[in-house]
């Protein structure tokens, strides 16, 4: 059940960067040169050969502008 469950998120996680990626024009040499990463590694994500981690994933979404979560501030 869990190899399921993992094989589906990344599988998720592989079409919505593809299309997402695609609709604001990127490469992956693009988004390897900002996000600090490999193009292979950008593009086995976006193949569903890799799943990037936790950190990477919120990276990504920040690159492509899903997500922005200010960091908090200390008083």
């Amino acid at each position: 059940m869990e190899k399921k469950i993992n094989s589906e998120i990344r599988e998720f996680v592989s079409r919505r960067l593809s299309r997402l990626k695609n609709a604001r024009k990127f490469t992956a040499r693009d988004m390897s040169k900002q996000l600090g990463q490999s193009t292979e590694y950008i593009n086995q994500i976006e193949t569903g050969k890799s799943m990037p981690s936790i950190e990477r994933l919120y990276d990504i979404c920040n690159y492509l502008s899903l997500i922005h979560i200010s960091e908090p501030t200390r008083h």
